[in-house]
């Protein structure tokens, strides 16, 4: 067997390099092994993480007003400032994550874990958020709107101004309001960009499609932010959430021998394996932590990224003294032949 750190030559099933004394890769696949004087298990593949926490009505009500709240404020300001300049796509985006930020703040602070009810909550204020921006841009019209309609109730009836007004203003309730508004909008358009800017304007089923599709990148932005927030690993033996950190990170042709080295726990030598050829963001080997800071049991994973695919290879449970053996070989000032060279 070659050694991959010196490129000695070992006899098959050798535990340690006879030159370099590092521990090999390759050992026999026994359920136990022997790692000096401490016997250490065959990691078992386990599934991924997946939050599966109780239904509570107190905490799912409220992320709801949570929600609510922020939908109000954040399509107040998203009113405001598309006054002023409207990036068709974007604003919306912003807008749903600045929600779904606020949901996933208090997620955290409830500790919640349901994914339908965060599914529902955040589906109802990325909506609300999308509906309350449309209410506002309609009432901004409204003067012109009631206008409209007074001189089409002095022309039919020949009553008075202030009578033909108060007719319209009776007659444009919140709902006519808005609906009058939209089709205004789709048989007007609107621009991209600037407000007023000169160009081909969106109208008819452009404006519709555009309308819905900002409605979902709104309510899409609000509920991935707050799914990923609900979805961080939790402990459930101490009701507190875990920490994640990458430990070591490797290139993506050693990611066989990464998951190899963490199958068998040899947390040295997999901090050891020497990082050829050398790896960047793009393309990288990781070996991950997810460990409770109270009793110390965690999920260790090896995941690969190469040409654009990240790709989960290997999931696996941890006890507390595996983590804390793992976390001592990262702490470890003992650089590997790679970097020494």
């Amino acid at each position: 067997m070659i050694c991959p750190y010196c490129q000695s030559v070992n006899d098959d099933g050798a535990d340690r390099c006879a030159s370099c004394l590092k521990h090999l890769p390759h050992v026999d696949v026994m359920p136990s092994q022997s790692i000096g004087a401490q016997s250490v298990s065959l990691l078992e593949p386990s599934s991924p993480y997946k939050p599966n926490g109780p239904f509570d009505i107190g905490a799912t009500l409220r992320l709801l007003a949570a929600g609510i709240a922020a939908a109000i404020v954040v399509a107040g300001i998203y009113f405001a400032v598309t006054r002023l300049v409207d990036l068709l796509i974007i604003f919306p985006a912003i807008a749903g994550a600045i929600v779904g930020a606020v949901m996933g703040n208090r997620i955290q602070k409830e500790k919640l874990r349901n994914i339908p009810a965060v599914v529902v909550c955040s589906l109802i204020a990325g909506f609300l958020t999308s509906g309350l921006k449309v209410t506002f841009d309609a009432y901004a019209l409204r003067p012109d709107l009631v206008a409209f309609f007074t001189q089409e109730i002095r022309d039919q009836t020949g009553s008075s101004e202030a009578a033909a007004k108060s007719e319209a203003d009776r007659y444009l309730t919140p709902y006519r309001t808005v609906r009058m508004f939209l089709v205004v909008e789709a048989t007007e358009g609107v621009s991209v960009g600037h407000v007023g800017t000169k160009g081909t304007p969106l109208k008819g089923g452009a404006f519709w499609a555009l309308t819905a599709l900002e409605a979902l990148c709104v309510i899409a932005a609000a509920m991935s932010l707050a799914i990923g927030e609900a979805s961080t690993p939790f402990c459930e033996a101490c009701q507190t959430y875990r920490k994640t950190a990458n430990v070591f990170k490797k290139h993506p042709q050693q990611a066989e021998q990464l998951v190899d080295l963490t199958r068998h726990q040899q947390w040295e030598s997999a901090r050891d394996l020497p990082i050829d050829p050398p790896t960047d963001d793009k393309n990288m080997a990781w070996l991950a932590l997810s460990a409770c800071p109270n009793c110390g049991t965690g999920q260790v994973f090896v995941t690969s990224k190469a040409k654009g695919k990240t790709k989960t290879l290997f999931n696996a449970d941890v006890p507390a003294s595996s983590v804390a053996a793992l976390r001592a070989a990262e702490e470890s000032e003992t650089p590997s032949p790679s970097v020494a060279a």
